[in-house]
């Protein structure tokens, strides 16, 4: 009974690490041709964490096994350190680099600029420009964003607000008309 459950383990522990490897290419691999490798990159964090919990239980055993995950994930170790940066310096600009070519770059997710109300708090935009100029991003990136020719929600009227910037649009879409 051991050596059946023993291999089970075994099984289990070679499919995982055969998923984590598909996971790495997900980045490579264009997913309208083969979409297992964006499939299985999704999930990429749970896949690690199985091979983790495989590494950990076969060093406890002491088992050769082991290597399955180890190799895998010290395969991968540049897609970790890609999804998960490590940076033990304290310092997270070098001195070295002039302010002046440093770029900030800032991502909001603006919900409509509450143009539906959720929140009955009427300060919601006034807020929202107000954060943004004391960020003083040099390029800003709005999530659901969204104009309506009502007075107040034009595109003029945001880009007024956001008039310190050099820019004020980019509009793209994948939509071939």
């Amino acid at each position: 009974m051991g050596k059946l459950i023993q291999r089970i383990i075994t099984i289990l522990n070679m499919t995982a690490a055969l998923l984590l490897l598909l996971a790495y290419l997900a980045p490579l691999v264009n997913p309208s041709k083969f979409f297992l490798p964006a499939l299985f990159g999704l999930i990429y964090p749970y896949l690690l964490l199985a091979n983790l919990i495989f590494l950990v239980y076969w060093l406890i055993r002491l088992r050769k096994e082991l290597l399955i995950s180890l190799l895998v994930i010290l395969l991968g170790w540049n897609h970790l350190n890609h999804m998960l940066p490590l940076n033990f310096s304290h310092k997270s600009i070098p001195e070295s680099i002039p302010r002046s070519r440093l770029m900030k770059v800032m991502s909001y997710n603006v919900r409509g600029f509450n143009i539906y109300e959720w929140t009955r708090d009427p300060d919601v935009k006034p807020e929202i420009y107000g954060f943004v100029a004391r960020e003083e991003p040099d390029i800003i990136c709005f999530q659901e964003y969204f104009t309506t020719p009502w007075k107040g929600k034009t595109h003029d009227d945001i880009a007024r607000q956001l008039s310190s910037l050099p820019y004020n649009e980019v509009y793209y879409t994948t939509d071939p008309s």
